[in-house]
């Protein structure tokens, strides 16, 4: 019972500082072999149920807790702005990744004649969104690019990067709506009608990602996890007296706290939490991984500002509360 206890503690309590490094990034697949993951066995049986008892914490946050007039009157006028800087950032990002060698995320990394014309399609991409010209054509392109790329790297692989196909279907619907160079009347017509569904849009992509994510890098490899805690010890639960807290448990933790993101995420409820704190475990990797880390997480970073604006949006939410319970203002 002890022993229960603890790992409830840390599950409520201490979400693993690793939770959101991508290990892919950093770790041959090549690791040792590592028994997988049990539903019989009692951390993952407790995960389970912090995840449901979160969930239903977080849809009672849904409906109880509002934003005040002013300061959503403020994020709804960002909005246009925000989504305009979001094209801008994944712009300078996808440069940067071309200039690097990898497309899309920095795991999959080009080689031979087809991943170059890869590369140089990715970076005139980004030039496009930076500049304001020809955004949704580019958004066009992406998607195409993304489903040429699953021959090169394999559907698994490209799976991961899934939140690349809601960055270019919310430009494709939302476009760039300021600081453009050229603008064509024509273009915006397409998709401009559903202008509501791209900030949620991002945001399911994003969740699924993230839920993908903590399966294929942990949950379901927990070598890939434990190849890279001997590189990176981070597992600091053993720091502070919980010394049953086994890297194996550890790289669990951080499967399930990243499902849990991208579960809320989907669901689109308290989304502006989920974002800020998602926020934080990206600011706290970077300061521990550096240059690579901020690189590969551009994109992210820059999905979590548009989310912190819009929240979770009026489209595609599993709850959709109509009458909250409380007015009380709240960053919700």
């Amino acid at each position: 019972m002890k022993n229960i206890l603890k790992y409830i503690f840390v599950s409520l309590f201490l979400y693993p500082l690793a939770g959101l490094a991508h290990v892919k990034w950093f770790v041959p697949e090549n690791s040792s072999p590592v028994r997988n993951y049990s539903l019989s066995d009692a951390p993952v049986i407790i995960w389970i149920l912090v995840s449901i008892l979160i969930i239903f914490i977080g849809i009672i946050l849904e409906k109880i807790w509002r934003l005040p007039k002013g300061l959503e009157n403020f994020l709804k006028f960002l909005e246009r702005p925000v989504l305009s800087l979001f094209g801008i950032l994944i712009g300078l990002a996808f440069v940067a990744f071309s200039l690097s060698g990898f497309i899309f995320a920095p795991v999959l990394k080009t080689e031979g004649m087809f991943g170059s014309f890869l590369l140089v399609i990715q970076a005139v991409i980004g030039i496009s969104f930076i500049i304001g010209a020809f955004e949704k054509i580019a958004a066009l392109i992406i998607l195409g690019s993304y489903f040429a790329a699953i021959p090169l790297f394999g559907f698994l692989n490209m799976l991961e990067a899934l939140e690349i196909i809601g960055i270019a279907l919310a430009i494709l619907i939302a476009g760039r709506p300021r600081w453009r160079i050229i603008n064509f009347k024509n273009l915006e017509k397409l998709g401009g009608r559903f202008y509501s569904y791209a900030a949620p849009i991002l945001r399911v992509f994003t969740g699924l990602n993230l839920i993908i994510l903590g399966f294929t890098e942990k949950i379901l490899r927990p070598d890939l996890g434990l190849a890279f805690l001997q590189t990176h010890p981070w597992n600091f639960m053993q720091m502070l007296g919980f010394h049953q807290f086994s890297d194996y448990w550890f790289v669990l933790s951080a499967g399930a706290v990243e499902v849990i993101f991208g579960l809320i995420f989907v669901l689109g409820i308290v989304t502006r939490l989920n974002a800020l704190v998602l926020a934080g475990f990206f600011i706290a990797t970077l300061i521990l991984l550096g240059p690579m880390e901020l690189l590969g997480h551009a994109p992210h970073f820059a999905i979590v500002f548009v989310l912190l604006v819009f929240g979770s949006g009026e489209k595609l939410k599993f709850f959709s509360i109509k009458q909250p319970i409380s007015r009380r203002a709240f960053l919700f």
